[in-house]
């Protein structure tokens, strides 16, 4: 049957391409459909019941769904290359420091913006925001381009190493800033075999790359469990997959 998935650009980045091979290798029968999204886009698809699963980095989202931690990332200061913002020496960067940078984040109802806004609140302190994308792609295309800095997971910059893109990522060195991911589900009772294989392939794949290092600044949460030893029988058919990106 049909599996509906939704998942953050930067979730993608990280493990997109794996969980579509795992579910094509493993189960055959499943019709993959992932869709592609900013957390507040797929989190009222997730209130709405239009995903079977979703990744999203609160775990308040709904009541009607299930819910569990999923990982944890750290969160990092992205900047061009070179030192037209910030010393090119430097490989960290303070909180204050990080205050008087030009930034671009997300809109306010994403989960990002509002874990980095409580960030500079408890600490007294303002942002500079110089524009608010909701574009992973855009964004990243702004910091190379030099026009501001970011504040984004590793797996924001997966990606930019294929465009032949680099950037400077640097750690907050006097706090560790982290951003929670949560796997949401459909209550068991509405939950289908095929979407219970899928979440169980997307918990093995998170730990896969935690391990291998492929997810720098990430840690699987304690509770994530490896899938089951032998795919769940289902309905064989061609195997296929759909990726949707929201716009």
């Amino acid at each position: 049957g049909m599996v509906s998935v939704g998942l953050p650009a930067t979730t993608v980045a990280a493990l997109g391409l794996a969980l579509v091979r795992r579910v094509h290798e493993r189960y055959p029968g499943i019709l993959l459909n992932v869709v592609e999204g900013m957390s507040g886009h797929l989190a009222e698809m997730m209130r709405l019941g239009k995903l079977d699963l979703s990744v999203l980095f609160s775990s308040d989202v709904t009541r009607d769904a299930s819910v569990e931690p999923l990982l944890e990332e750290e969160l990092f200061v992205f900047l061009p290359r070179g030192g037209a913002l910030f010393p090119a020496q430097r490989t960290s960067i303070t909180f204050a420091e990080v205050a008087s940078l030009p930034l671009i984040v997300p809109t306010s109802e994403h989960g990002l913006r509002r874990r980095i806004a409580a960030e500079f609140e408890a600490r007294n302190l303002a942002m500079r925001i110089v524009a608010e994308i909701d574009s992973l792609s855009l964004v990243m295309s702004c910091v190379h381009s030099g026009i501001a800095a970011t504040i984004k997971p590793m797996s924001a910059a997966l990606l930019e190493g294929e465009r032949g893109r680099r950037l400077r990522a640097l750690t907050i060195s006097d706090v560790r800033l982290t951003r929670r991911n949560y796997l949401y589900s459909l209550p068991p009772k509405r939950l289908s075999p095929a979407a219970a294989a899928v979440a169980s392939e997307l918990r093995y794949t998170v730990r896969e790359a935690i391990a291998a290092g492929d997810w720098v600044g990430a840690i699987a949460a304690a509770d994530a469990t490896a899938p089951a030893a032998a795919p769940v029988p289902l309905r064989r058919r061609a195997a296929r997959a759909t990726f949707h990106v929201m716009k």
